[in-house]
């Protein structure tokens, strides 16, 4: 797939390729200088998924003990970014970025995996709604929050735009899911 930018995408508008090519960006900008690694959009097509569904918890093995960040963003768009990872991942990319070995993270707990995952998320977040803000859109922030557990589903409602790209960082997956709305004027 060839490198893109927003402003390669012919229609500047919130389509499922720009929110792509924003969230990529978004993604190889906070993994790059916040955690020093290369996190790889990976086409979903060739992904291996548990089971046929566009369910995000799909893309992961039955039973696996996931952590998903999530931070919304309020304005003339609205939305909810949810970033999906099993628990290991999340703690050895928590403890990366706090330089801490996985021994030390576990001994930490999961409220440190939390507030990490939570600004991982925060971050990854703010530099879409960044971008989002560059195209004419105006929003805000919402607080972290996070999820935890292994049989769970977040749905939302018919008129929502949602969009799960699957990623690779470290040779393990993890997805970044968005849902959004832009509001009639």
């Amino acid at each position: 797939m060839p490198d893109q930018t927003l402003e390669n995408v012919e229609d500047q508008s919130v389509s499922k390729d720009a929110i792509r090519i924003m969230m990529t960006q978004a993604v190889n900008n906070v993994f790059s200088t916040m955690l020093d690694k290369e996190a790889t959009y990976v086409d979903p097509e060739s992904v291996q998924q548990s089971k046929a569904s566009s369910c995000p918890l799909s893309y992961f093995k039955e039973d696996c003990s996931i952590v998903v960040g999530m931070v919304g963003f309020l304005g003339n768009v609205s939305g909810v970014v949810y970033l999906y990872l099993e628990e290991a991942l999340a703690r050895h990319l928590v403890g990366t970025m706090l330089g801490m070995s996985d021994a030390e993270m576990t001994a930490e707990g999961a409220g440190t995996i939390n507030d990490g995952l939570g600004e991982i998320c925060n971050m990854t977040v703010g530099s879409f709604k960044q971008q989002l803000c560059a195209t004419g859109y105006e929003c805000r922030l919402t607080i972290p929050s996070i999820i935890s557990g292994s049989h769970f589903s977040i749905e939302t409602s018919a008129d929502v735009t949602r969009c799960s790209f699957p990623f690779k960082t470290d040779d393990a997956l993890f997805v970044v899911d968005v849902l959004l709305k832009v509001e009639d004027n």
